[in-house]
């Protein structure tokens, strides 16, 4: 992906807002959105978040902590997580269970795979932060297998 964005011309307006965001972030994101969504997405939260971005990396206490990026991030965070679950709701996601050709246990399988991918990022977002993804986190659909 960063090959992608050093490619972007719009990388050029704020390229250490972008790399910064995408590095403290990247480690949170769910991988199932398309990478030029993803990089518009990205380029989209740093226009609207140039300032606060631009306070934080400018203050001295960020030499020394870096985390201090983290709770404006967050929104970054929680909005590709939303993203994602839109498109799983609207079945742009093949997680298992909307694939008519495979077996019911290799779909339930999948299904559960994703559900679980989606869960630990909102988590690891969470136990980082401090701060819940409750829109998101209330909208991931429930591991538990339907019988």
């Amino acid at each position: 992906m960063a090959d992608k964005l050093g490619e972007d011309p719009r990388a050029e307006a704020a390229p250490n807002m972008v790399y910064l965001v995408l590095a403290d972030t990247v480690r949170f994101l769910p991988k199932y959105l398309e990478k030029k969504e993803l990089i518009n997405r990205l380029f989209r939260f740093v226009r609207v978040y140039h300032e606060q971005l631009r306070r934080v990396i400018y203050d001295p206490r960020f030499i020394e902590d870096k985390s201090l990026l983290t709770p404006i991030n967050g929104d970054f965070v929680a909005e590709v997580v939303e993203a994602t679950l839109e498109h799983y709701e609207q079945g742009e996601i093949a997680s298992g269970d909307r694939v008519l050709h495979r077996s019911p246990s290799t779909a339930t399988a999948a299904r559960w795979l994703f559900l679980m991918s989606m869960t630990t990022t909102v988590t690891r977002f969470i136990s980082r932060t401090g701060r819940p993804v409750l829109a998101a986190a209330a909208r991931l659909p429930s591991t538990r297998s339907r019988r």
